[in-house]
């Protein structure tokens, strides 16, 4: 009985911690579009402080981005956390 339970508990671990590199992966494409379009806006900026053609588009995109870099960092946290709870049972 005890088999079953550790090899469900590893099951779980493993299960975890690809979910936990997919968050990660989620969480640096969401801070690689966060830089690149915080660049965009460094380089606007000294367009528009130039008197040179300019768009302030990039702004429509920050609220999404920043939202989506919020959930990613809360479902890696949370998938960690969970992995911490499970591992425990092992080390018990």
């Amino acid at each position: 009985m005890a088999t079953i339970n550790t090899n469900k508990i590893e099951m779980e671990l493993d299960r975890l911690a690809y979910q936990i590199e997919d968050a990660q992966r989620r969480l640096q494409r969401t801070a690689e579009t966060m830089l690149r379009k915080s660049q965009d806006a460094v380089q606007d900026a000294q367009h528009m402080i130039d008197g040179k053609p300019c768009s302030i588009s990039w702004m429509n995109f920050m609220d999404g981005i920043l939202k989506e870099a919020h959930e990613a960092k809360v479902e890696l946290l949370k998938l960690i956390e969970r992995q911490k709870i499970v591992q425990s049972f092992i080390t018990e």
